[in-house]
């Protein structure tokens, strides 16, 4: 299980990059008071978790959402630009 604060700081990661360097990872799970593996794993459940919602989405002739306004700047009109 994972606190508020821990969830909302990778939260906040997830939505600046979607994939972390190792030393970026280490400094994280050190800043969440968690380990290196714990930020791996919930990193790469995230990322399945937003490929499998696109996925729904686009089975359903919609277009998928921005996960962050990061990526809010890469859509435009639901087209990914």
């Amino acid at each position: 299980m994972f606190t508020a604060k821990q969830l909302a700081g990778l939260e906040r990661t997830f939505a600046a990059k979607k994939y972390l360097s190792v030393p970026d990872r280490i400094k994280l799970a050190m800043e969440l008071e968690l380990t290196d593996t714990q930020v791996k794993t919930w990193f790469q459940n995230r990322r399945m978790k937003e490929k499998k919602a696109v996925e729904g989405v686009q089975r359903e002739g919609g277009s998928p959402e921005p996960s962050s306004p990061a990526k809010a700047a890469e859509w435009v009109g639901g087209v990914n630009r």
